[in-house]
């Protein structure tokens, strides 16, 4: 079995626990390929690698059976780009604050390691977005797994986006943005908007305005089979876009089409874990005296 580790720079307090990780996967005979990164900055704390590593332009991890990634949903966001169409399942190891998508904490590696082995997991395939559009706005990875966003790029003015679904018009907002959301991403900026959570597997796209001018303005859910048009207006000063953690500026962006993405993104769950006890967990819902004894 191989493994690849994925993480950004590591701080300071966090040498122990990725020596722990690599430690927990080599003692069970599993072969581990180090993120370069990683590896630098275990060597600036003192530590040291002499396996392979693979870096941003060379995927030497192609033939991983897992790809694992150690910090928060930001840094497991960022595998989309590693991976892009190679199949290979991600496991998440919660480094960061909150976690929805990462699976574990880092004390738990032992465990997460043996139910790796035993093939205690299932693979869910979560849908992405693709956007389309007359500028490469984004190279070759114009997808994204939890959200495309776009944001005015000034404090003076709004910004007007024109939305079609499957050519048939369906609102301009005008607003600070807008966000195109997947299922995943519903727990993302879609929420801080006001938007709806919904469950992974649903088949919908999420769109939500940002401090929309408009007060009757409200989240639409849309099935993922749509072809979404935004056609965008600016004050002159351009707008910025976002798939995920990747932003880029537009100083005309006019159309952009989103529709879903042709391969989807395949996050490992380990046994006993599911979408609603995570939600439950993050979110704190049931946090009330009236819910410890449950009478159901």
């Amino acid at each position: 079995m191989v493994v690849a580790l994925y993480g950004r720079a590591l701080p300071d307090g966090q040498k122990a626990g990725l020596e722990a990780c690599i430690e927990a996967f080599l003692r069970s005979g599993v072969e581990v390929i180090l993120y370069e990164k990683l590896a630098d900055s275990l060597k600036r704390l003192g530590g040291s690698w002499s396996g392979a590593v693979f870096g941003d332009q060379v995927p030497k991890f192609t033939g991983s059976n897992f790809f694992v990634t150690l910090g928060g949903d930001g840094t497991l966001l960022d595998s989309v780009v590693h991976l892009r169409d190679l199949g290979i399942p991600v496991l998440g190891i919660n480094y960061g604050r909150l976690g929805y998508l990462t699976s574990a904490l880092p004390e738990q590696m032992n465990g997460v390691v043996e139910q790796l082995i035993a093939g205690q997991f299932s693979v869910e395939q979560r849908s992405m977005l693709r956007l389309e559009s007359d500028e490469s706005l984004f190279g070759s990875c114009p997808f994204a797994l939890n959200e495309l966003a776009i944001h005015k790029n000034n404090l003076s003015s709004v910004i007007r986006i024109q939305v079609l679904v499957d050519g048939i018009y369906m609102n301009t907002y005008h607003a600070d943005g807008l966000v195109v959301s997947s299922p995943t991403g519903s727990t993302g900026y879609n929420l801080s908007c006001g938007g709806p959570i919904t469950m992974p597997n649903a088949q919908v796209f999420l769109v939500s305005a940002v401090a929309p001018h408009n007060l009757n303005v409200r989240p639409v859910v849309l099935p993922d089979s749509s072809v979404i048009q935004l056609n965008i207006e600016s004050a002159g000063s351009g707008v910025l876009l976002s798939m995920d953690s990747r932003s880029v500026f537009a100083q005309k962006p006019g159309r952009i089409i989103v529709r879903r993405n042709s391969f989807d993104f395949p996050l490992i769950r380990l046994n006993g874990q599911n979408h609603l006890s995570t939600l439950r967990s993050k979110l704190m819902w049931g946090v009330d005296r009236r819910n410890e004894r449950d009478p159901f």
